[in-house]
């Protein structure tokens, strides 16, 4: 998983509500937009879209993997505490 810049990648489908939920959290957080968010949506890329059909929203820092699916406030804030403390 490569992404430039960005120090934070989010997977989607478009037809996926979760997927929404998250990116908008993700949004709601000045901390994650200074460190970069890419949004892919895994229909454009097909090796993506085998590996995550039924796996998405999956957010990742580099190559790690926070969080996946139903994702609540606190776990978000958690996953995010855990990755931004590190830099």
């Amino acid at each position: 998983m490569t992404a430039g810049s960005a120090r934070f990648q989010l997977l989607i489908r478009q037809d996926c509500e979760l997927c929404l939920e998250l990116k908008a959290m993700l949004a709601a957080d000045p901390r994650v937009i200074a460190a970069g968010l890419l949004t892919v949506d895994i229909a454009t890329n097909p090796a993506l879209l085998e590996r995550f059909t039924y796996r998405v929203p999956v957010l990742f820092a580099g190559e790690r993997e926070l969080v996946y699916g139903r994702v609540e406030r606190d776990e978000l804030a958690t996953a995010l505490a855990g990755e931004l403390a590190e830099s």
